[in-house]
C-alpha cells in the first residue's frame, strides 16, 4: 500500500494491514514486518545503477531511509508501538525489472555489501 501522507485515514488502514504482515510504502521507502523473525525491513530502491553505486552514495540513500523511518516513528505513536522490540534492518535494493535484490544494508552502523 502506497501512503502519501501519514496524517490521513489511509495511513491508519496501512498500519492495520502492516500489523497483519502486509507492507506499505511512504516517501519511496518500503516497510515490512516479518513476525516470524521479528525483523522490520525498511528498504528503498537505489537511484543508482549498481556499477555507479559506491559507499558514499549508498550511505546517503540509507540516511534518507532512516530519516523516513524516524519521521514516522516520531509522528505516529501507533507505528512506534507496533515495532517496539523488533530488530530493524535498513537496506537498499536494486530493481532488475522482474524483481528486486538487496544490494547492501546497515549492520551496527556499518555498510555491508551483499
Amino acid at each position: 500500500m502506497r501512503i502519501l501522507d501519514i496524517s490521513d485515514e489511509r495511513f491508519d488502514t496501512a498500519l492495520e494491514l502492516f500489523s497483519q504482515g502486509i507492507s506499505f510504502s511512504f516517501n519511496k521507502v518500503d516497510f515490512y514486518l516479518d513476525k516470524n523473525t521479528n525483523v522490520l525491513s525498511v528498504s528503498s530502491t537505489s537511484n543508482w545503477r549498481l556499477k555507479n553505486l559506491d559507499n558514499t552514495k549508498a550511505l546517503m540513500e540509507l540516511e534518507r531511509v532512516k530519516t523516513t523511518f524516524d519521521f514516522i516513528k516520531f509522528n505516529r505513536p501507533a507505528f512506534a508501538d507496533l515495532i517496539q522490540g523488533v530488530c530493524t534492518r535498513f537496506s537498499l535494493v536494486s530493481d532488475y525489472g522482474t524483481g528486486t535484490v538487496e544490494v547492501c544494508h546497515l549492520e551496527d552502523n556499518k555498510l555491508i555489501w551483499n
